[in-house]
This record gives structure tokens, sequence and C-alpha cells, in this order.
């Protein structure tokens, strides 16, 4: 060894040492030391707190959360779950239902219903069963429920919540119900104002009629009767909006004029029929509802129609020839303007023609192109070939690309030989 170098490996050394023990060193070293502490300490604190967070909301938590193995077997439940069921700890619960398919659920295929829809989707959504309590009784839950893996994606448990669903399904049940019954009611309405239109007509003046109404009650009503031996009267009247309001007035307006109840001279005079309907129905009487009509009466012995209008559209009259004329009438809806004036009107019905009332559902069509037929396109349709009410619904029905119309859909034929 070369002791003459001894000297100053020393005084080298020394010096490291000195460098590593420097105040500024030794400092830093201390502040990384406890920056990490503090980091620790912080994490160590935010799992603390989402742990405590997590065991507060299974705890406390409103809806009933649990874990269940494949097999059926409960691995954790919160006391809103418990006390759903019944039962007073944990260790109740997991002994009684040791088989969710069998001891929890009224029907046991729920439960393998349920682990198809999970093998399936991984999840089941608002899954509804009927479930039995402790006490015998039942209750209806709905479940929200996932399947949980682990890394390698290996199954470990289902996961998910229960909320108690008995009310609202007694409430839903009560609401069906209540449809139901309301559904056979309308349809018994819907036959009681069936029963009140005409037989088809033979005879001397023959009739035939289509009425298709767009809901269970429609407005539109119509008839015909013969007031004696040579006066036909006819009529069809349009009822604003749809549905029981409707109808009721549609059926209260055909029994008055059916029966001959109607505060009028003399039925044959078709405008003081409209003036004894206006002063009987005004519509702040009747919901705000009100009516069109067109009302006339036909003379066989001198082949003279009279008839009056109150805010409907025209009637078509189609001659032998094929001629078309439109019987417009001038007065305005009724029940709608007391003491309105309606003036009778008078037409020489030349022989072998046809009438055709309806109401404005019939025409007014939408094409699929979006377009609409007007009145003035129906009248032509009606000219070209004096079709039959059969024909001309199955026309519309054609032009309109649907079997069901948005309005109510009431067409009269009347063959005046």
């Amino acid at each position: 060894m070369d002791t003459a170098r001894l000297p100053g490996m020393v005084d080298s050394f020394a010096s490291d040492e000195s460098r590593l023990e420097t105040p500024s060193n030794s400092v830093g070293l201390h502040l990384v030391l406890q920056d990490e502490i503090q980091r620790r300490r912080q994490a160590d604190e935010a799992l603390r707190l989402a742990e405590h967070r997590y065991q507060s909301i299974f705890e406390h938590a409103l809806e009933g959360i649990f874990q269940t193995s494949e097999d059926g077997r409960y691995i954790a439940a919160n006391p809103a779950l418990m006390k759903m069921y019944g039962y007073e700890t944990f260790e109740e619960l997991a002994a009684a239902v040791d088989n969710i398919a069998t001891k929890l659920y009224v029907d046991p295929t729920r439960r393998s219903e349920f682990v198809r829809i999970m093998r399936e989707k991984g999840q089941v959504l608002h899954f509804e069963s009927e479930v039995r309590r402790r006490d015998g009784g039942t209750l209806w839950i709905s479940e929200n429920v996932r399947s949980i893996q682990d890394e390698a994606g290996r199954f470990l448990y289902y996961e998910g919540t229960v909320d108690d669903i008995t009310e609202l399904k007694l409430a839903r049940e009560k609401i069906e119900h209540t449809q139901e019954r309301l559904e056979k009611e309308l349809a018994e309405a819907a036959c009681y104002v069936r029963g009140l239109l005409p037989e088809p007509l033979t005879g001397a003046v023959q009739a035939e009629w289509c009425y298709l109404p767009s809901s269970h009650l429609g407005g539109d009503g119509f008839g015909y009767h013969w007031l004696d031996e040579d006066c036909l009267a006819v009529y069809l009247l349009d009822v604003s909006g749809h549905g029981v309001g409707s109808a009721l007035l549609c059926m209260s307006v055909l029994n008055v004029l059916r029966l001959g109840l109607l505060a009028v001279a003399d039925f044959r005079d078709p405008g003081a029929v409209l003036e004894a309907l206006n002063r009987s129905f005004p519509m702040e009487q009747n919901n705000d509802k009100y009516f069109t009509m067109w009302y006339g009466v036909y003379r066989r012995s001198t082949r003279e129609l009279a008839y009056a209008s109150g805010g409907h559209h025209a009637a078509v009259l189609i001659a032998a020839d094929a001629a078309g004329d439109h019987l417009q009438g001038s007065g305005p809806a009724i029940g709608t303007w007391p003491d309105a004036a309606y003036p009778s009107r008078r037409r020489a019905i030349p022989p072998g023609a046809d009438l055709y009332l309806f109401s404005d559902g019939v025409y007014e069509i939408a094409r699929p192109d979006g377009s609409w037929l007007s009145f003035e396109e129906f009248s032509q349709f009606l000219q070209k070939g004096r079709p039959s009410v059969e024909a001309t619904v199955a026309k519309m029905r054609e032009m309109h690309g649907l079997e069901a119309f948005e309005d109510d859909f009431s067409l009269i034929k009347l063959s005046l030989p």
C-alpha cells in the first residue's frame, strides 16, 4: 500500500462525509419522508371514509340491498331488506331462506327465470315477483340486480336492490279493473247507440248506411223514419269532439227526433225542426258542445225534398243522368247562436235520383302522401258511378291507405225511384 497517499485519502473521505451531513441534505430527506407519510395518511383516511360511506349507505338505505350466491343463498343483506321480509337479523334471514327459489318466491319458477336472464344479459331490471314474508304474508317486489365477476371473469355473486311495490301493484290492478269495467260499459253504450240507428229501408224509398265511429263512442248520429205514409224524414248530425260527452248529446238528439219529443208544430218543416233543436240544446247547457246537422223531408206524392242545415256541409243529390247537385243550407251550428234562423229550401227530385248524406269524416281523408281529399273531389267520385255505401267505404280506405279513419265515418245513401 502506498502510505504516501494515505493522508490525502483520509482528507477526501472526511470531505465526503461532511457533505452528506450538511443541514440542507438532511432537511430535504426529512421533507420527502414527511410528504410520503402524509400522502399515506390521506390515502388511509380516504379509504376509511369510503368504507364508512359505503357502510352508511348499506345500513341506512331505504331500499333493500343484498348479495346472493348462484344457488340461491344470501351472502349479505342490509337492514332494510331484513325489515321488508320480517327478519330481525341477517342470521335469521340466511337460515330461513336457504333456497330463494322455494323459500322466498311464491312462484318457484321465478328464480330460474331470474338466473336465465342474468346469464344472458348479466343484469335484470325491474324484475317483479311475489315473495313470502317471515309471518306468512306476501308482498310484491321489484329487483335490479347485476352479476359480479373477479378479474379473471369468474362469477362471484349477484348484487342488487329490492323495492317493495305492493301498493303500486294493487293500484295497477285497481286501474286495470277500472279500465276493464269502463271498456265493458263503453261497449254497452256503443251497442245502445247502434240500437238507435235505423234498419235498412226497402220499398218505395231504399236506404243503406255505414257507421264507423273513430272510438267506442262517436259523436255522429243519423236516422230516417216515415212521418206519415207520404213523408220521410232523414237527418244526420255531427257533435263537436269525441267520446262520452259527444255521444250522450248525440243520443239525446236522436231520441228526441225518433220519439217526436221536440216542441215543434210540424216535423215536416226542416227549418222549424232545427230552430227548435237550437233552442233545446244550447251549448252552454251541454258542456260547450254543439253539433252540425242536415235535416230533410221527402214527399213521395210530389217528389219534393224540403231541407235545412245548421253548420253542416251540403248533401249530394245525383240524378239518373249522373248530374250532381249540392243541397246546402244556411244556418249556424246548432246550439251556438240563440234565436238563429234556419230557412227551409226545396228541391224537385227527378226519378231515379240518389241522395248522399254524410259526416265530414267521410271525405276529410288524409292520403299517404300527406294531401287531403276535398269535398269537391268526393262529390265527383259519387257522381261518377253513384257507388254503394260499401264501395264508398272501400274506396276511402284505399285512398287513406289505412283500415281505420281518424274521424267518425257516417254515410247514408237514399235511392229515390
